[in-house]
């Protein structure tokens, strides 16, 4: 092996760990320092990125670089350079994610994703059912995160030792994992323009079944929809898939507000399943709760936001809240760039149809708003690479090539 593929090779393996640690990885909370590495990668791609924007003309990903940078850099003058470190790590996920957009295609990084979640969600349905039946995890040793919680770490399978029967697969908590899980069943739908991998379907929705997710149960409906609506050229499909995005949309945030008295007036009640559906119900109670105290912040501070920090401190459960309304709490007005870049990323994508797009939309609305993602890795990602051009495939039946440093993608200008 040549030197330049080795080098090639170094890099797509420490940007895949890089991407693997900072997008919810449970030793993400349980070795905070790790937020030192992002620091140092961030630095160390600073020079690329520069020259990136120098260079190239000013197109879409470019363009939303450039405002979350100066979002970031006006709220922290606001509050006179206090926490500069927290404005600093988050500016440090952003511009690793733009150099990983830039450095590798859609196809190749989506591609090690896709393979990668496969294999998670084989070993974590595994492990699953070793630890809720047997002791043979017993030797996994466990670390307490910053939060307190203890963790049985696997480092690919973590579990959260107070609550065994939830699967987190290697993320820090079990809804995380169903959302990296959905982003899997979306990109090998809505984006794999070949033949749908059906098995990898299975797994992904067992997967989401073992985590346990009332949220991730409303985004495995929404997916599977996808189904339905990824030929438009169909139109008993299409008409059926719009019908039932419509019907889920309107009726199941009515569902899951009143999930606990649903379910205490039927004979599920004494189900331990259902009965963990009546504790996560009261988790989106405190997701209702940070909604609202997002927006009084915001309405507090239309102009530059509060700051993170400030925001954060007015939260009971920080991990609960959305990120679109704590963008806007933070950081005031411009905040809504975070919101806008993703819906814009996804409605121009010219290979999806209209109803995809819809779906698309409501999905990924969904998700950053039901968990903190400014400062997940992976989402930045899908932002900048859906900016930055608007023909997005998945080629799963190519071979990838190691360290694919060369864009396969044509950038839009």
């Amino acid at each position: 092996m040549n030197s330049e593929k080795l080098n090639r090779r170094v890099a797509a393996i420490s940007a895949a760990a890089i991407a693997v640690l900072f997008s919810g990885h449970a030793l993400q909370t349980i070795l905070p320092y790790t937020t030192y590495i992002i620091l140092m990668a961030a630095a160390v791609t600073l020079p690329f990125t520069a020259n990136d924007i120098a260079r190239k003309n000013l197109n879409l990903a470019r363009s939303a670089l450039l405002a979350i940078t100066a979002m970031t850099a006006l709220t922290l003058i606001k509050e006179l350079g206090q926490y500069y470190l927290t404005y600093a790590f988050m500016l440090a996920i952003v511009f690793v994610a733009f150099r990983i957009t830039q450095s590798y295609s859609f196809d190749t990084v989506m591609n090690i994703f896709l393979k990668l979640m496969t294999l998670v969600t084989l070993v974590s349905l595994v492990c699953y059912i070793l630890l809720n039946t047997t002791s043979m995890l017993d030797w996994l040793p466990r670390y307490e995160n910053v939060n307190g919680a203890e963790y049985g770490v696997g480092v690919i399978y973590n579990y959260i030792v107070d609550v065994p029967e939830r699967n987190c697969g290697m993320f820090w908590e079990p809804g995380m994992f169903a959302t990296f899980l959905t982003y899997s069943i979306v990109l090998e739908i809505a984006f794999n323009k070949g033949k749908i991998h059906v098995f990898r379907l299975v797994v992904y929705s067992f997967g989401i079944i073992t985590a346990n997710s009332t949220a991730g149960f409303v985004l495995l409906l929404l997916a599977a929809v996808l189904l339905l609506a990824r030929s438009s050229s169909d139109k008993v499909r299409y008409y059926i898939g719009s019908g039932m995005v419509i019907f889920i949309l309107v009726f199941a945030p009515m569902v899951i507000s009143n999930l606990d008295n649903i379910i205490n007036s039927s004979s599920l009640a004494e189900n331990p399943y259902i009965q963990k559906l009546l504790s996560d119900n009261l988790t989106q109670t405190s997701r209702t709760v940070a909604f609202s105290v997002n927006i009084k912040i915001f309405l507090q501070n239309p102009l530059l936001g509060a700051g993170i920090i400030p925001s954060e401190e007015q939260i009971k459960v920080v991990a609960d809240t959305s990120t679109s309304t704590f963008l806007l709490a933070a950081f005031g007005i411009p905040g809504i760039l975070y919101t806008i870049f993703l819906i814009k990323g996804i409605l121009r994508q010219q290979d999806l149809n209209i109803l995809t797009k819809v779906i698309l939309v409501a999905i990924f609305t969904i998700i950053v708003n039901k968990e903190p993602h400014q400062q997940i890795l992976f989402t930045w990602c899908l932002i900048f690479y859906m900016l930055d051009n608007d023909h997005l495939t998945i080629n799963s039946s190519k071979e990838i090539i190691d360290g694919d440093t060369e864009k396969a993608q044509v950038h839009q200008s």
